[in-house]
């Protein structure tokens, strides 16, 4: 039986941090110029392929 894959939307919720999503909760501009809030969770295509693939990993070696 295949396996059904989470969506991107639900891996972000359950990985919410990054590296770019730690930096915009963080400020990392000077003085905190690019500070996107506490709940922030980037959403760019590195930070979703590193997510698909953390997952995949732990998947198969649970």
């Amino acid at each position: 039986m295949e396996e059904l894959q989470p969506t991107d939307e639900q891996l972000a919720q359950s990985m919410p941090l990054t590296l770019h999503s730690r930096w915009g909760r963080q400020g990392f501009g000077s003085m905190g110029a690019d500070f996107r809030g506490n709940d922030y969770v980037c959403m760019c295509e590195f930070c979703l392929d590193l997510r698909r693939k953390r997952w995949l990993k732990e998947s198969k070696n649970p």
